[in-house]
């Protein structure tokens, strides 16, 4: 009895082992940054905060103190944000605009 189930373990770790591993585990585009408020990603908060539109809604609709409560905030969806009422989301924003990119500058050509 104790070599039957000694050689089913063995047959078990042995299936397990052979199962098929995933070779992209973040998807077929890659590692997305990871959603840490209402779709919006770290650097896109960044981004957001830091532009003429993001400075408006950061001084005029969002809470300037942790314990206040509001009933804005901000959320993103596709490359797009908006400073949006909690209760109805992107269809209840204030202030909308395109996540601001950085694009790189092109290597400068070796001769």
């Amino acid at each position: 009895m104790r070599s039957f189930v000694l050689l089913l373990s063995l047959v078990l770790v042995a299936l397990v082992q052979s199962s098929p591993v995933a070779t992209q585990p973040f998807g077929p585009l890659g590692p997305r940054p990871p959603t840490i408020l209402n779709g919006c990603s770290e650097n896109a908060l960044f981004a957001i905060l830091n532009s003429h539109r993001g400075q408006y809604c950061l001084e005029t609709l969002l809470p300037r103190a942790a314990n206040v409560a509001s009933s804005y905030s901000v959320f993103c969806s596709g490359g797009q944000w908006g400073c949006c009422e909690k209760s109805a989301g992107m269809n209840g924003c204030k202030v909308r605009g395109a996540i601001p990119t950085r694009t790189i500058p092109p290597p400068p050509a070796t001769q």
